[in-house]
C-alpha cells in the first residue's frame, strides 16, 4: 500500500475530532515521531483531541503497513528504525521547529508543483505551466520562505534549499536534476537585486505591476494561511520531549541577547568588547561556560577545516573588527550587505569564546542589519542550514557565498512586500 497516492481523498485522509479540526495522517505520525519513547494510543487521542480513540486504530495501522511506526505493545506506538520513517521524522521536526504546515505541502496541488519546480536551480513558465503554479501555491510558499520570485515577468522563479522541502521531496521521491540545470544560463542573484533595491517601493515598477496581474482575482483564504491548531499543539506537546530539535532555555536566553542589541540600537550604543561580552553572557546564562576570551584551542564539529585565531590574537583582531564597523558607512544597501558578510566570517573566525560564538555573532549581525536599515535582522529559518554550511560549514572561508545568502533572504523581504501590495490591491 503506497502511503503517498495520487489521490487527494488518501493524502488527507481525516479523523474527526471534537473540537472540528481534521487530523490527518501526518498528524499521526508526527504525534509518534517525536517522542522517543513512543506514546499510547490514549495519549494520542488526548493531545489530538480526538473523542474516540479507537478511531485512530485504523490510520495507524496503515502507517505501520508502510514500516513508519511500530505497535511495539498493545496499544502503545513508536517510531520505526528504517531509515525512511527516521529520515521523515526529521523532516517533520523542522517542518514543527520552523512553523510550517506540513500538511499543506504534502496536498496533491503542491506536490505536482514540487515535482516541476524542485528539479532544477530556478524554474520559469517553459518548466512549471501556469497551471502547475496557482496564486495559492506561491503565497504559501512566498510565506514560508521557500519560493523566491527573481522576476514576475518574464517568470523565473528558485526553491530554497532547505532540510523541510529537501526531506519532502526525498520521502516523496522527487529529485533534482544536475544535467537539467548544466545547460541553463547561470542567473547572478546580486544583479537581479540591483533593480529591486531602490524599486520596490514605487507603485509604477513594472515587477510590482508584473505581480498585480499574477495575482488578479485572487484572495488567499486566511484560515488556510493560519497555522493549523493542531500542529501547534503538537510543536508544542513535541517540544518538550523532542530534546534534540527544541531547546527552549537556550531560545528564552538568546531573545534576552537580541532584547538587549535592540535596546543598544535605539540608545546608540557603538559596538565594544564589553557589548559583545554583554550579548554572550546572555547567551550562555544557566551554563557553566565563561563570558571571557578563551585560552585553549577549539575545533569546529564536522569541519576539520575551519580555522580559528590564535590566543593571543583573540582581543586586538576583534577590537580591530569592532572599530572597523563603528566608522563604516556603507553607500548602498548591497555594500552593507557585504560588511554583513565581511563582519559574519570575521568574528566567527576569532571565536572569541570557548563555546556560544554562532548565537553571538547573530546577535551582532543583527546590531548591523539594524544599524544599516535593512528589511531583515535574523536569518530566516528557511535559510538556517543554507547558512551554517557557507559559515561554519566551509572548507574554505568566502565572504561571497554568506552575501548571497544574506541576498536571498534580501529578496525574500520584497517578494513579501510585493505579494502584500499584489493581494491587497485595489
Amino acid at each position: 500500500m503506497s502511503f503517498f497516492r495520487t489521490s487527494n481523498t488518501q493524502n488527507t485522509k481525516k479523523t474527526n475530532p471534537t473540537n472540528g479540526t481534521d487530523v490527518s495522517r501526518w498528524d499521526l505520525f508526527t504525534c509518534v515521531a517525536g517522542r522517543p519513547e513512543g506514546i499510547a494510543l490514549a495519549r494520542i487521542a488526548h493531545t489530538l483531541h480526538v473523542e474516540r480513540e479507537r478511531s485512530l486504530i485504523l490510520p495507524l495501522g496503515e502507517l505501520e503497513d508502510e514500516d513508519l511506526i511500530v505497535c511495539d505493545s498493545k496499544d502503545h506506538y513508536i517510531l520505526s528504525t528504517k531509515p525512511r520513517a527516521q529520515e521523515l521524522r526529521v523532516t517533520m521536526a523542522y517542518a514543527l521547529a520552523y512553523g510550517y504546515d506540513y500538511n499543506v505541502y504534502f496536498d496533491e496541488e503542491m506536490v505536482a508543483f514540487l515535482k516541476k519546480a524542485y528539479r532544477s536551480d530556478y524554474f520559469n513558465l517553459k518548466d512549471v505551466s501556469a497551471k502547475l503554479m496557482p496564486p495559492a501555491i506561491v503565497d504559501r510558499l512566498v510565506r514560508d520562505n521557500l519560493l523566491l520570485i527573481y522576476k514576475f515577468d518574464p517568470f523565473i522563479g528558485r526553491i530554497v534549499e532547505n532540510p523541510f522541502l529537501d526531506g519532502l521531496c526525498n520521502y516523496l521521491n522527487i529529485k533534482r536534476s544536475g544535467s537539467f540545470s548544466f545547460f541553463r544560463e547561470k542567473i547572478s542573484l546580486s544583479s537581479v537585486l540591483q533593480d529591486r533595491f531602490t524599486n520596490v517601493e514605487k507603485e509604477d515598477d513594472p515587477q510590482i505591476l508584473a505581480a498585480k496581474k499574477f495575482f488578479a482575482n485572487y484572495r488567499p483564504q486566511e484560515k488556510k494561511l493560519l497555522p493549523n491548531p493542531i500542529e501547534v499543539e503538537l510543536r508544542d506537546s513535541v517540544q518538550k520531549e523532542d530534546s534534540e530539535f527544541f531547546d527552549p532555555k537556550s531560545r528564552e536566553n538568546f531573545e534576552k541577547a537580541w532584547e538587549a542589541m535592540h535596546e543598544d540600537i535605539a540608545n546608540e550604543v557603538p559596538l565594544s568588547p564589553e557589548v559583545i561580552i554583554k550579548y554572550h553572557k546572555l547567551i550562555m546564562a544557566d551554563t557553566d561556560i565563561p563570558s571571557t576570551y578563551r585560552d585553549h584551542e577549539v575545533i569546529i564539529a564536522n569541519n576539520k577545516y575551519f580555522t580559528t585565531a590564535a590566543i593571543p590574537d583573540i582581543p586586538y583582531l576583534l577590537e580591530d573588527l569592532l572599530n572597523y564597523l563603528n566608522d563604516v558607512e556603507p553607500p548602498t544597501q548591497e555594500d552593507a550587505l557585504k560588511v554583513c558578510a565581511y563582519t559574519y566570517n570575521e568574528f566567527i573566525h576569532i571565536h572569541p569564546f570557548s563555546d556560544g560564538n554562532s548565537r553571538t555573532d547573530r546577535v551582532l549581525l543583527g546590531y548591523l542589519l539594524n544599524k544599516f536599515g535593512l528589511p531583515f535582522e535574523r536569518i530566516s529559518n528557511s535559510f538556517e542550514v543554507s547558512f551554517l554550511i557557507v559559515s561554519k560549514g566551509a572548507k574554505e572561508r568566502n565572504d561571497d557565498n554568506i552575501r548571497d545568502v544574506l541576498e536571498q533572504i534580501y529578496l525574500s523581504c520584497i517578494n513579501k512586500l510585493e505579494l502584500a501590495k499584489a493581494i491587497n490591491q485595489d
